[in-house]
């Protein structure tokens, strides 16, 4: 089953099964940090984003609110249109 191997072979063995070891761990620990870096990344694009989703909601709540909305170039309040009521005509 196992063949018989000299002291010298067997530390080199080991030393060698050793290395590749301590490889797959510094893999692993670069791995980890290039995923958590790329995590706060998102997390920063994340919050960016929910803060225009915020900022848009207030508009809207504000536009139904008033019935206005603001022009994106000039930042200037638009009254809603008035449509015509058949019931009052």
């Amino acid at each position: 089953m196992f063949g018989l191997m000299s002291v010298k072979k067997h530390k080199a063995v080991v030393a060698e099964f050793r290395r590749q070891i301590g490889v797959q761990t510094d893999n692993k620990r670069r791995m980890a940090e290039s995923m958590d870096g790329e995590a706060r990344h998102l997390r920063r694009q994340l919050d960016k984003m929910q803060d225009r989703v915020a900022a848009q909601e207030a508009e809207l709540a504000h536009w139904r609110a008033n019935g206005q909305l603001r022009d994106p170039k000039t930042g200037r309040l638009i009254p809603r249109a008035k449509t015509a009521d058949p019931a009052a005509a």
